[in-house]
């Protein structure tokens, strides 16, 4: 079954569309790397996917279900862009955070068995926050939070992950160890991945899917077809269009010398 779909979606903070009449998809198994420039409506298309703006038009439709309907919310990881992370002054260290992402999907009274302490455990794991648990998370750096809000949105081990710039604040190295991450997450446990991130070119390594959007979805397929496009080309540019793909940049460059 489609796991996402969206059908003539418009959504804005104002007359004038963010995003116009988009369609878009997510499938088991994809890993879906969202790219596009500041102002063109990415984080727009993941908030109102997840009904945290309305739609001005058209519709959402999650495993089936409309999105008005649906109440399986564990089946999804949600991490918004980090300056907006409200957890920052909560007085809990980082086991505790993490764990919060477990407990928001269970019925009264909500505690942990053992099932969902040893979740918590592969997710501080998975992020490498095991000799952080007992911080309080006031005392962490921007990127060791970031990591914490990865680990609490993982804990839930949901079917579709939706990352907004999840990377942002990671160091360059741990940066690259979490696109591994998720796409361990995504081969092994078959968790569907949709990643908003400027960094097309890294994210292209993993991902199996590029949507390009500028209001409108301008692109939607592989980064291969992208590459080898020539509607991308007419429409980008060769340099650009590889330096956004990221598979052929270095040929090209060479290509392109004199």
């Amino acid at each position: 079954m489609t796991i996402l779909r969206a059908t003539r979606l418009s959504a804005g903070y104002g007359a004038l569309p963010a995003i116009d009449a988009v369609d878009f998809a997510v499938e088991p198994g994809d890993y879906v790397g969202i790219v596009g420039p500041n102002g063109s409506g990415k984080t727009t298309l993941l908030r109102a996917l997840l009904g945290l703006l309305p739609a001005q038009a058209g519709a959402v439709e999650l495993w089936g279900t409309p999105l008005a309907a649906f109440r399986d919310w564990r089946k999804i990881g949600y991490l918004p862009q980090s300056a907006q992370l409200p957890f920052r002054r909560f007085p809990a260290d980082v086991r505790e955070v993490v764990a919060s992402g477990r407990l928001a999907h269970l019925r009264f009274p909500k505690r942990l068995a053992a099932g969902d302490r040893a979740a918590v455990e592969r997710a501080l794991d998975l992020l490498e926050l095991g000799p952080l648990a007992h911080r309080m998370i006031g005392e962490l750096s921007g990127g060791q939070f970031q990591r914490v809000c990865l680990a609490r949105a993982l804990a839930a081990e949901p079917e579709l992950l939706i990352l907004d710039e999840p990377t942002s604040a990671l160091d360059p190295a741990f940066r690259e160890r979490f696109y591994e991450l998720l796409a361990r997450l995504n081969r092994e446990r078959k968790t569907a991945v949709l990643l908003v991130t400027h960094d097309s070119a890294t994210v292209g390594a993993y991902a199996s899917r590029l949507v390009y959007i500028d209001q409108k979805i301008v692109f939607d397929g592989t980064f291969d077809d992208f590459c080898h496009s020539p509607r991308m080309t007419a429409y980008f540019g060769a340099a650009a269009q590889h330096v956004l793909c990221g598979r052929h940049v270095h040929a090209h460059v060479q290509e392109a010398a004199p």
